[in-house]
């Protein structure tokens, strides 16, 4: 053979990862027994729920503005509300549930409600990242001097269950919650950050005209809250990026914020926002010297002491923890070298454990974490209990609450 130079194309070193999965919800709609069997009709009778890119999917399939109306259902008004702050593309799974079903059968085990929802996740193998639920209920609303109705505050801890037992099955999500009718003193306000609920979060913010446009037109139904937008604004984020970023720019359609109860953001005082906010709740407001509206916060029903007290804080580590299954799965049942004097793990075997998983964190999370830290002892007996253990630490980054600014003159000649 001839000297010769070859030169081999290489593959695979850059460590570049697919689209991220970030975004994908399910959002969970009650509606009419004749909306679902119309658009059930129009899939030819497929009843297990649909994905969606853009609001003209959803219309293909017989869910409309018209069809809201006919129904005083607000079923596309959530999913229109969802595109406009997420990107067109992003995907949408949606389930249509009986209006007569309520927060609390959604996530009571022994209601069929239940099965429906939690076959659904199975049924995607832990692709949905969020799950946002919204009624439009069978019966009239009462408002309560507590601001949230018994149902969503019985089903609150019911969703955390829940949230905790998908994380069980490998499955782990965040849920967002509608707080409908909140109408009530901030005073009087259920605090909803005593709840210990640190994956789930409530929305009682709405856009007032909006709401006087579905009237004008017949509804009844609209004593409601915008969770699409919220849904929309999360799945359009980073994980470890708060609702209400500022730079990330108003709230599109959002024209004159008020509660789902009706009244208007500007009816309420500076410290009455400080106190809702302080409570948990998430809702638009205004800041001097911006147009338009914004999220106040993106708070989770748990103490400010809870490490996962804000939707932000909790999507980062459950981020976090799905690539950290992701990247053992593939260890698993694999022969693992010992020394043959101690029994211990190789120090070879143990780096691989602790580079494999902080290379695929550094990687896949670039920029939504400001370190990772992977603990893997060599001290295993892992002869005696074919078992490993490893800890991964996450340094989350840091969100500017509070900025507090000096502004004062200055005399050049003063020191002279």
């Amino acid at each position: 053979m001839r000297p010769n130079v070859k030169v081999i194309l290489g593959n695979g070193t850059l460590g570049t990862v697919a689209t991220s999965l970030d975004g994908v919800c399910l959002l969970v709609i009650g509606a009419t027994a004749d909306y679902i069997a119309t658009v059930e009709a129009a899939r030819a009778g497929a009843s297990n729920g649909l994905v969606v890119l853009q609001p003209k999917d959803a219309e293909l399939v017989a869910i409309t503005e018209a069809n809201d109306l006919a129904e005083q259902c607000l079923v596309w008004e959530h999913i229109n509300d969802f595109y406009q702050l997420a990107p067109l593309g992003t995907e949408l799974h949606v389930l249509l549930l009986d209006s007569a079903v309520t927060l609390t059968n959604t996530f009571t085990e022994a209601h069929v409600a239940y099965a429906k929802v939690q076959q659904y996740l199975y049924s995607k193998s832990g692709r949905i990242r969020m799950l946002g639920v919204a009624l439009n209920p069978a019966v009239a609303e009462v408002a309560t001097a507590a601001g949230i109705s018994a149902d969503l505050a019985a089903a609150i801890p019911l969703a955390q269950a829940f949230a905790l037992k998908e994380f069980s099955l490998h499955r782990p999500l965040d849920i967002l919650l509608e707080g409908r009718k909140f109408d009530t003193t901030a005073a009087q306000a259920t605090d909803l950050k005593t709840l210990n609920s640190n994956s789930v979060a409530i929305v009682i913010g709405k856009d007032a005209l909006r709401a006087a446009a579905l009237t004008l037109a017949g509804h009844t139904n609209v004593a409601y809250a915008q969770l699409g937008k919220a849904l929309g604004r999360a799945a359009s984020i980073p994980v470890h990026r708060n609702l209400g970023r500022v730079k990330d720019g108003a709230v599109p359609g959002v024209a004159q914020a008020a509660l789902s109860g009706g009244d208007l953001m500007s009816s309420l005082s500076e410290a009455d926002l400080d106190v809702l906010t302080d409570k948990g709740y998430i809702f638009y407001l205004m800041h001097a010297g911006k147009d338009g509206y914004f999220f106040n916060y993106d708070s989770t029903c748990a103490p400010k002491t809870d490490d996962y007290c804000t939707l932000s804080r909790s999507r980062t580590i459950k981020k976090a923890s799905r690539i950290a299954r992701a990247v053992y799965l593939e260890e698993l049942l694999d022969e693992l070298q010992v020394d043959p004097d101690s029994g211990k793990l190789l120090a070879i075997v143990v780096a691989g454990f602790q580079n494999t998983l902080e290379n695929a964190i550094s990687t896949q999370m670039a920029g939504e974490v400001s370190g990772v830290e992977v603990e893997f002892s060599a001290d295993q007996n892992v002869l005696a209990t074919n078992k490993t253990q490893a800890t991964l630490r996450v340094v989350p980054l840091g969100t500017n609450e509070q900025i507090e600014t000096k502004v004062e003159y200055s005399n050049p000649s003063a020191n002279d």
